[in-house]
């Protein structure tokens, strides 16, 4: 899954922990989960997050290369997992999320990641980059109706539940507030909630691009350019924003 050192984390663990912040309050409003697992959960900052908000089962699943030191959740609450490989943990938990980890897996792993997420909870908080938006490890970049055909085929809806309420909310990072959805398994959804039901998208609406002129320019750059000269500017950058959230 490509090389995710401490600068990498120190570069985005800011940024997840008060995107985390805001969006874990508002599903925690929408679907009340009392058990959450986190696919690629990295160091923990969005379980961190939840478990601020009194949810205490909480599950992180990531790659081995994770320094159990610098986890912001008990290490007995994180599991070292190749996501390349399906996995099942026997049980089922009330919210399942994966956050901008799909595009770090390679592309058959990342179509098996839908059907491992599915496996384990009817509803799934997801996010993935679509192409151009470049970032450490980024080989799997696809558009977001990719995800939303696979989840489709594992017999759950879309709702724009997180992009309608924080699109415009610049205290939450891109990748989450442009690219974040929530998915709910036909016929388990949450009954009575009438403001869930509204964020329902419809079979044959398409998922429109919500992202502010300026990102998506961004990223129609970074589609033409080439992988490793991206990957090589993101590495740099990762790095530029760990040495100003150390200072």
């Amino acid at each position: 899954m490509g090389s995710y050192d401490q600068h990498f984390y120190d570069a985005i663990n800011t940024g997840a922990s008060r995107s985390a912040t805001a969006i874990c309050g508002w599903m925690h409003e929408l679907i009340e989960p009392k058990s959450i697992l986190d696919v690629g959960c990295g160091e923990g900052s969005w379980l961190a997050a939840w478990d601020a908000l009194g949810v205490s089962d909480i599950v992180g699943l990531d790659g081995a290369h994770v320094d159990r030191a610098r986890l912001r959740i008990p290490a007995d609450r994180f599991q070292a997992t190749d996501l390349r490989s399906g996995f099942r943990l026997g049980r089922r938990f009330d919210l399942v999320e994966s956050l901008e980890v799909a595009e770090h897996l390679p592309p058959a792993s990342g179509d098996g990641l839908i059907e491992s997420l599915a496996a384990h909870g009817d509803a799934v908080l997801f996010s993935a980059a679509p192409p151009g938006q470049f970032g450490v490890g980024h080989v799997n970049e696809r558009p977001y109706e990719h995800w939303r055909a696979q989840f489709a085929a594992a017999g759950f809806d879309c709702y724009d539940a997180v992009r309608s309420r924080f699109a415009r909310d610049r205290s939450i990072e891109p990748w989450y507030r442009y690219n974040a959805f929530l998915f709910l398994r036909r016929g388990a959804e949450p009954s009575g909630s009438e403001r869930l039901k509204a964020l329902r998208v419809p079979t044959g609406v398409p998922l429109r691009d919500v992202a502010a002129l300026p990102w998506r320019a961004r990223n129609a750059v970074f589609r033409i350019v080439p992988r490793c000269i991206a990957s090589t500017l993101a590495t740099l950058s990762a790095r530029a924003r760990s040495r100003l959230q150390r200072r």
